[in-house]
């Protein structure tokens, strides 16, 4: 059985929480040409695609057909934006920097990704961890992003290209793959490598292809019980008797806990619109944030509201 002896990150949605980032450029560089692009759409059909990628999908599925300079134009101007975003809103997950040092003291490490260089090395040297990584592969690296195998293949390639004297070659099976998107799964399969997924943007339902699977950030973790609807993968129990229990003050008393626990701009959020019955329009006015921002806040919100109530509530002994 082969040894680990390598790993190579994915970047957006694994070691940076930038999805909403990037879903919120590409609304606004696509926006300028008069089209929409809902969060729903973006989770389920161009996650984990490089810029080059997106743009050309979601043209295509629109009925258009994009000129290869239209869509080097649109890679440039969602590029200026997303460094700008980034440069005052820098986002690593919790607990990324331990994880990474952890591992680059026992195993080599790369990332693999369809993010350009400049982002993934900005990202990197401000969270403290770019020389942990030997190598990175970027959009910038490959004529195919992900699902096809060229990104992987490409940064283990430049692993052994990097080894030193005497160092043994690697090979695709001594490599584990940390991913959070289907194509990303797909691509690392196809070069042979193992994948762990991280349920940071799918459920862990959608992730089924890959060889094991893991929550994630404790904030983010409810989304794994739920898809991307809101509907349970495996409902609790017993739901009890909800009518009986919005009479009950514990309830509310329960409830107002699980608020609590939000995050404190989640919990503000969730506030505005369901108790204080605020518009859309509204919210990003008075919080200065866009409305995709303002969905994916919403839905975690929720998604978190609704995993502590049937923790705590519904199918307890309460219920």
């Amino acid at each position: 059985m082969p040894h680990l002896r390598a790993i190579i990150f994915d970047f957006d949605g694994v070691v940076a929480d930038s999805e909403p980032i990037h879903l919120a450029v590409f609304q606004r560089v696509l926006g300028e040409l008069g089209f929409i692009l809902s969060p729903e759409e973006y989770y389920a059909e161009y996650l984990g695609y490089d810029d080059k990628g997106c743009f050309l999908a979601f043209l295509t599925a629109h009925g258009q057909a994009p000129s290869t300079e239209l869509i080097g134009e649109l890679v440039a101007r969602k590029a200026r934006a997303y460094l700008d975003h980034i440069k005052q809103h820098l986002v690593i997950f919790p607990g990324v920097r331990e994880l990474v040092r952890d591992a680059a003291s026992r195993h080599r490490l790369a990332i693999a990704s369809g993010a350009l260089r400049n982002e993934i090395e900005y990202a990197l040297e401000c969270a403290g961890i770019r020389k942990e990584f030997e190598h990175i592969t970027s959009a910038e690296d490959v004529r195919c992003g992900k699902p096809d195998p060229e990104p992987f293949a490409h940064a283990l390639a430049s692993l052994n290209r990097a080894s030193r004297s005497g160092q043994d070659r690697l090979a695709p099976g001594d490599c584990l793959v940390i991913e959070d998107s289907i194509p990303g799964i797909r691509a690392a399969h196809a070069a042979g490598m193992k994948v762990l997924a991280v349920a940071n943007t799918h459920t862990v339902q959608d992730l089924h292809e890959a060889d094991a699977l893991t929550l994630g950030n404790e904030h983010d973790a409810a989304e794994a019980a739920f898809d991307g609807k809101g509907r349970w993968i495996d409902p609790p129990a017993d739901w009890g008797l909800p009518d009986a229990a919005l009479e009950s003050d514990q309830f509310w008393r329960v409830y107002q806990k699980c608020c609590q626990r939000m995050p404190e701009r989640h919990a503000l959020v969730f506030s505005m619109r369901e108790v204080m019955d605020m518009s859309t329009e509204e919210i990003c006015k008075k919080l200065e944030i866009s409305r995709s921002n303002l969905h994916v806040i919403l839905y975690r919100a929720r998604l978190s509201l609704q995993s502590c109530l049937a923790k705590n509530w519904f199918g307890s002994k309460h219920a």
